[in-house]
């Protein structure tokens, strides 16, 4: 929710890109300093390959996913959208571990879902009661 805020905001009032690239940046900057916390073993031995794998989740789907969704985001109309984007998104993650690799729909991982689910109807129907209210 702030990170939409954040964006749209920041997106407003400058260059997208910049401002995608100061937030991923600044993402970046933050795991890394939470890698030794979290123990570097888990993500295995440091060396090219491995280097190469997050140079390449970094700038291929990750930056080409941030370009798109803060593009979008400046065009909402309705800070609604946004957050209603930003909440879909963990939903669609669980559906296509289930679907793509098989993994087993948890009671908890059911009841997030089911609970954003319905907060972003209940989102969508005030911001549509809002709509017609104010036409």
């Amino acid at each position: 929710v702030v990170m939409t805020y954040a964006v749209r905001d920041m997106a407003r009032s400058g260059p997208s890109l910049a401002t995608l690239g100061a937030g991923l940046s600044l993402s970046g900057i933050v795991l890394l300093l939470s890698l030794p916390l979290t123990g570097a073993a888990a993500v295995g031995p440091v060396g090219p390959g491995l280097l190469a794998l997050l140079v390449w989740l970094g700038i291929g789907p990750t930056a080409c996913a941030y370009v798109c969704y803060s593009a979008g985001i400046v065009r909402c109309r309705s800070p609604v959208v946004g957050l209603v984007a930003s909440m879909i998104e963990p939903v669609f993650a669980a559906l296509l571990a289930i679907l793509l690799l098989g993994e087993i729909l948890t009671v908890p991982t059911a009841a997030g879902c089911l609970a954003l689910a319905l907060a972003m109807t209940l989102l969508w129907r005030v911001q549509r009661q809002a709509a017609a209210g104010g036409a």
